[in-house]
């Protein structure tokens, strides 16, 4: 499958607006065969495609769009197939996710019986062909798990006991620690519900969890074993203004994927050890650390797989992000609405950026990209565009996994492009827009380093985040295979048949690293490792 950019529109569709059942966002994507020319950044939508074998794709995800703006298209049988077994899936899951609720006697027999009716229709459709008369069963079997879902919550709420009550209005704080027992018993469960007394004289506003979930949130002990859109969403259901009930979801990582997922973490965290760092420094640099270390795979899609095999869609791109956000001390929030998902992001100064890390990869679809850090220049290309947007992604109530945003936490406060233009944004967005660009940028102590060709020299230039202009370091000799990365304080390139480094703590003195027997056609810093390691022409070579 060749990366032709293309046009394409993306349908999120998000299963019903019930707050009892887990949402598993799923996001995917649609070929349009109208292609556009190489290096044009096209304006475009993302659009669904079901995780089930029996769907056909010949898609390709996108390069990226050059405007926040994503126009929809006209729903076509494409995409009612890309829903049909989306929703399918979404429907199963979130049944086997409430296998798990502790339901009151009452409630827990009026599910297992509907369980036992709609969980084998379900399976059937989404393993079967799509066709005309699978649509008509797909519809009727839609409306009674709607239906169901609805009678249980109501169910729910009417029987058995709280098991949260109250003998004083919450404060922020008691919160704070409600919310963080509740988390940690998920860490050996797979989901928890838990219920709480709105009818009572005191009880947990709405205002306040919201306040004392994004402090959690905006911590570096947020647990990584909570899935935020991945695996289920994290779900708060309000009643007269108080919180009702709390539904959360383990990501249900393996053993495997939680020492992957620490290294992930861990080395992403070294990326933005600089104290100095604004938080737009940091979104950027993480957010194209997200996008190098995950390649856009739609089988087989999970959180898990994301961290061991480095395949997944949006909401994996997303979970990860939010949870390097997390780590971060970032304020930010993951958003949903009109059919899409993404996150907004909170700077130091207070205003808003919204952020879209699915767009930011410039991979196509099913396309297996060596994992790390590319010498080349395309991913800043999207990068800058969707890490840093002036307008949301789509249009949105502004609710946060089900709570309603305070009036004073409505994000009004958002860049635009005369602040755009005082930050170094500006600059990143001249640099790749001017053709000479030839190396990716690299991060290191408030300066961004690239490789930039001028006729027949190389000169290695850096963007100063914090004077806000571009400046010469010097001109590279015989460097015809430009790739350029840093690590610590060294910065690697390549001359020919061998591997250079620049110290750009001594000087920045050259010297030779290792020679190869041939040319060096092609080189990633692998940096999702416990060692650094560059991946050229193909094989492996651990670097000293």
């Amino acid at each position: 499958m060749s990366k032709s950019k293309t046009k394409l529109t993306r349908l999120l569709f998000v299963l019903g607006t019930s707050s009892l059942p887990f949402l598993a966002v799923s996001c995917h994507w649609t070929k349009n065969q109208e292609q556009t020319k190489k290096n044009e950044i096209s304006s475009e939508t993302p659009k669904l495609d079901p995780s089930n074998p029996n769907t056909q794709s010949e898609s390709e995800k996108p390069n990226t769009p050059s405007t926040p703006n994503n126009p929809q298209e006209k729903v076509v049988i494409g995409d009612k197939k890309a829903y049909f077994y989306s929703t399918l899936n979404d429907m199963y899951n979130t049944l086997e996710l409430q296998r798990f609720y502790k339901f009151g006697l009452a409630t827990s027999f009026f599910f297992w019986d509907n369980y036992n009716q709609l969980s084998p229709n379900i399976t059937k459709l989404k393993t079967g062909e799509y066709n005309e008369n699978t649509q008509k069963e797909f519809e009727k079997l839609k409306s009674k798990y709607d239906t169901f879902q609805n009678d249980l919550e109501e169910k729910d709420r009417q029987d058995g006991k709280n098991d949260v009550t109250f003998d004083r209005t919450w404060t922020k704080e008691d919160a704070i620690q409600n919310f963080k027992e509740t988390f940690k018993k998920l860490e050996n469960a797979k989901a928890i519900g838990v219920k709480y007394d709105v009818y009572g004289e005191f009880g947990l506003t709405n205002d306040v969890a919201y306040e004392a979930l994004q402090e959690i949130m905006k911590s570096d002990d947020f647990p990584s074993y909570l899935s935020l859109v991945s695996e289920g969403s994290l779900r708060f259901d309000i009643r007269q203004n108080r919180v009702a009930r709390l539904n959360i979801s383990n990501n249900n990582l393996t053993e495997e994927g939680k020492k992957a997922q620490k290294v992930y973490i861990d080395n992403a965290m070294k990326l933005i050890s600089n104290p100095s760092m604004t938080t737009l420094e940091k979104v950027y640099v993480l957010g194209k650390y997200v996008v190098e270390n995950l390649n856009y795979v739609i089988e087989n899609a999970s959180l898990n797989n994301a961290y061991t095999s480095q395949k997944g869609v949006c909401k994996e791109y997303v979970d990860q992000f939010a949870h390097l956000l997390s780590r971060a001390k970032i304020k930010y929030r993951i958003q949903t609405g009109d059919a899409h998902t993404w996150l907004s992001i909170q700077l130091d100064d207070n205003k808003w950026i919204y952020s879209d890390p699915t767009f930011a990869d410039d991979s196509g679809e099913n396309i297996i990209k060596a994992i790390g850090k590319s010498g080349t220049s395309e991913t800043d290309k999207s990068a800058i565009t969707q890490l840093f947007r002036t307008q949301s992604s789509a249009q949105t109530d502004q609710k946060m996994f089900g709570l309603i945003t305070p009036t004073s936490e409505n994000i009004e406060n958002v860049i635009n492009d005369e602040y755009i233009n005082k930050t170094f944004i500006k600059l990143i967005k001249e640099v790749v827009a001017n053709g000479k660009q030839v190396s990716a940028l690299n991060y290191y102590e408030n300066k961004f380093y690239f490789l930039e060709k001028e006729g027949n020299k190389t000169l290695l230039k850096y963007i100063d985040t914090k004077a806000k202009e571009i400046k010469s370091v010097k001109e590279l000799n015989d460097t015809n295979k430009l790739a350029l990365f840093v690590n610590d304080s060294f910065l690697y390139y390549v001359k020919g048949k061998e591997l250079w480094k620049i110290d750009l703590k001594n000087s920045n003195s050259e010297s030779k690293v290792k020679d190869f027997t041939s040319n060096i056609e092609t080189i990633v810093l692998v940096r999702n490792k416990e060692k650094i390691q560059f991946q050229i022409n193909n094989e492996t070579y651990e670097i000293n």
